[in-house]
């Protein structure tokens, strides 16, 4: 069946009964499935021991970020952000790493951990639920060469894995869950690998500051951006000033900063807070809620 209008006709969460079936044909061009298994311990590969020890050169939060408003050659490994839109019109952030020949890797859902060519919007329907994308900007990841060298160089290996596995998508994967990799699940394990399929080695400036039970992709976001290392929101949103960014980019990394709790503000209302009770009192509250 020929592709119209950008939109995918697939039937399946098989990605391999999809292409079968003729939905849609996708090319992953990577080293033959033999030596990409027996490569599968992809944290002792030298390309991503070398990337670890890296890192270390160039501190990420004073380095300008590298964008990208479309697939470009020689932008493998970059992180693709896009706005997901389902049936129910519930809309969530979409992330992918860019593979070479502008094509997408990434967990999507229904249809798991696949490869499709790099469309800046589109739609597809998988089991009869429609979705749709909108392609909103992309980030280096590494701000030095060294590391960026070490990432695309070992891109195929890294993906290979999850895409002949079969891994399937999931939001949310519980305690004695099967096996399934949402999206910022699936890219951070690109990006910082470990014992397949064990969790990624996640930086430790990757914090988790906007939801307290796990990472998500706006904490991503924060990170590649260089704004979670720094101290408190005066000095991102400084950071943010500094950067040239995209509009939308600019907006969202400024939203973004001013939701999360400044640590000085916390700090400050946390001693206040003991020294009331010290004194047996009842706090007041200093910041009035808008009326809705």
């Amino acid at each position: 069946m020929p592709v119209k209008s950008r939109r995918y006709c697939l039937q399946s969460n098989s990605l391999l009964r999809a292409a079968m079936a003729g939905c849609i044909a996708i090319a992953l061009l990577m080293p033959e499935r033999a030596e990409a298994t027996a490569r599968k311990t992809l944290a002792s590969s030298p390309s991503a021991q070398r990337a670890r020890a890296g890192t270390q050169s160039v501190t990420r939060a004073n380095a300008p970020a590298a964008v990208a408003m479309t697939a470009a050659e020689g932008h493998a490994g970059y992180v693709h952000f896009f706005l997901l839109r389902d049936a129910e019109d519930t809309t969530e952030t979409q992330v992918g790493i860019q593979l070479e020949g502008e094509r997408i890797a990434w967990s999507f859902p229904a249809l798991g951990v696949i490869v499709t060519p790099f469309l800046k919007s589109g739609s597809v329907e998988v089991n009869g639920k429609r979705y749709e994308w909108e392609h909103l900007y992309g980030l280096r990841p590494f701000p030095d060469e060294r590391s960026m060298r070490a990432l695309q160089a070992d891109l195929p290996w890294r993906v290979a894995p999850y895409v002949e596995d079969g891994t399937p998508y999931c939001y949310l994967r519980a305690r004695g869950d099967p096996f399934c990799l949402s999206c910022l699940d699936f890219a951070v394990r690109v990006l910082f690998p470990g014992y397949f399929p064990e969790p990624a080695v996640l930086p430790r400036e990757f914090q988790r500051t906007t939801h307290a039970a796990a990472h998500t992709t706006d904490d991503l976001l924060l990170y590649l951006l260089g704004l979670q290392a720094l101290p408190d929101r005066a000095a991102r949103l400084r950071r943010i000033e500094r950067l040239r960014l995209p509009e939308n980019l600019r907006a969202d990394a400024v939203s973004l900063v001013e939701s999360i709790p400044d640590p000085a503000t916390r700090v400050a209302e946390s001693r206040g807070a003991s020294d009331l009770k010290n004194r047996g009192s009842t706090p007041q509250r200093t910041l009035r809620r808008k009326k809705s």
